[in-house]
């Protein structure tokens, strides 16, 4: 066998299905599979067996080997028999992987390494390119590999093009039962025990804003599938990342697992060769004492450094404000005409005496106490905060006051505020499109003009402000719809 298609060890399922894809896509190569697997894949493997029908590592001439395709890994270490190969810089090596950052050891013929979910939503991607369709079995084993590395498309390095290979494939008879069976973590007696120890000894650290659940311990049988355990300490622990470290037998383990797309993992264990990408990291070491592997560990992550966010670099300024003796006729006014959810309450020596929301305003209305005054339904329980009160300090205190905006104080001073779509837009580092009007769309009459400027003409803009001016005359509110616009001949 001159061809052959090769995954890593310790295969798991998003390995198995790249084998699968890769077959599809290159018949004329023999898929070859080690015999070191995760235990559900084992499983899997024993019951389909003969419609798998792979061939061996034992069974290849490794000195006959010309082109090889690795699937879901680059290095050579990686894999249980590529080491045979004597002239590797004689075969043609073709790669397909979704870690980046992982070193490449040879120089590839074809390479396709992308930052996605599984490396089986690649090849997948191809098979659609080249309208190859597998029938159900194969489209269940390949979304097996994508449902399984993304975490049934939860994981932070999912991919929009995760969900729609995995989308195609179930249109291609892919079996949700058969998935959902493989993908369930069950625990089993000598997890449950390992996991019991782990809890014992576990701590959670705080790494900057980030909260990591570390953990040790030291047995002498050999307990697979610790990444199984690892997802369930994380889960339980609610922290923003995990990191392991056990020793059985000889060898010693790392699996730490992140939620954090910034909390890169790989430069934190850089020391000890790991594998796998930044949220998602193992590692294999003998011959160090696990103790010091413990004590540089957690010194690492105590001195971890991660840009803090603070009020002052996400709060709006200057802000609106409205005067306590404002009739509340008027301050719904301004909240129409300016898009906000509440308002700032100062006195007359501008100090902040309270907050008025558009629910205090509503209240106010249907009681029909538009004439009353502002002061009399605002909230005076102001809870402010500080320019540099920490980003993480207002998500808590929002979540457990279950307030909306926070007034940023310096030296009893209104400077600016913090709301819900502040935090919204920090979280998720984009601008977040409110149902209910929202400060992030509010518009100086300067810039509102401008914008009207460079959409009419010039006769058309001179036409709507003669008719702005004389309704501000006459006390009237006008409006200016889409629709009615396409009815009226504004231009003449």
């Amino acid at each position: 066998m001159k061809k052959i298609i090769v995954t890593h060890k310790n295969t798991d399922f998003d390995a198995l299905g790249s084998l699968v894809a890769a077959k599809l896509l290159y018949p004329e190569f023999v898929p070859v599979l080690g015999h070191i697997h995760t235990k559900r894949v084992e499983e899997f493997i024993r019951i389909h067996k003969d419609f798998l029908n792979f061939t061996s590592t034992k069974l290849i001439d490794w000195n006959n080997v010309e082109e090889v395709i690795m699937v879901d890994f680059q290095e050579i270490q990686r894999s249980e028999d590529l080491d045979n190969i004597k002239n590797k810089d004689k075969v043609k090596w073709f790669i397909y992987d979704h870690h980046p950052e992982q070193n490449m050891e040879v120089k590839a013929e074809i390479q396709d390494i992308r930052e996605i979910g599984a490396t089986s939503t690649i090849l997948c991607d191809y098979l659609v390119k080249n309208n190859i369709t597998p029938d159900f079995l194969t489209s269940t084993i390949i979304a097996l590999g994508i449902y399984a590395d993304t975490g049934k498309f939860t994981y932070p390095n999912t991919k929009p093009k995760d969900l729609e290979m995995a989308s195609w494939l179930l249109k291609n008879g892919a079996d949700l039962n058969i998935i959902s069976e493989y993908t369930t973590l069950t625990l089993e007696e000598n997890h449950i025990d390992l996991s019991n120890s782990l809890m014992s000894n576990s701590e959670i650290l705080n790494c900057g804003n980030i909260k990591v659940l570390f953990s040790y311990y030291t047995l002498e049988d050999y307990v697979h599938d610790l990444s199984l355990i690892s997802h369930k300490l994380l889960e339980y622990y609610s922290t923003d990342a995990i990191i392991l470290i056990v020793q059985m037998q000889k060898w010693i383990y790392i699996i730490a697992k992140s939620n954090l797309s910034n909390f890169n993992l790989i430069e934190i264990l850089k020391e000890y060769n790991p594998k796998g990408h930044y949220q998602a990291v193992f590692c294999k070491i003998s011959n160090i004492d696990i103790n010091d592997i413990i004590f540089k560990v957690k010194n690492k992550l105590i001195s971890y450094k991660l840009s803090k966010i603070y009020a002052k670099d996400i709060m709006s300024s200057p802000v609106r404000t409205i005067n306590k003796r404002l009739e509340i006729n008027k301050a719904n006014d301004l909240l129409l005409r300016y898009g906000h959810n509440g308002f700032i309450v100062i006195d007359d020596n501008k100090k902040v005496v309270g907050i008025i929301s558009r629910r205090d305003i509503d209240k106010a209305l249907h009681h029909n106490m538009g004439n009353s005054l502002v002061k009399d339904f605002m909230t005076t329980n102001i809870i402010s905060i500080d320019e540099n009160t920490e980003f993480t300090e207002i998500e808590k205190l929002m979540i457990k006051k279950n307030i909306g905006r926070f007034p940023v104080l310096k030296e009893g001073n209104l400077i600016g505020i913090v709301t819900r779509t502040d935090i919204l837009k920090t979280l998720y580092s984009k601008e977040i499109k409110s149902n209910t009007y929202s400060k992030s769309e509010i518009f100086s009459d300067i810039n509102l003009k401008e914008k009207m400027k460079s959409f009419f003409t010039k006769e058309q803009f001179n036409f709507l402000d003669f008719i702005s001016n004389e309704a501000d005359k006459l006390g009237y509110k006008i409006f200016f719809s889409r629709w009615r616009c396409k009815r009226f001949n504004i231009g003449k």
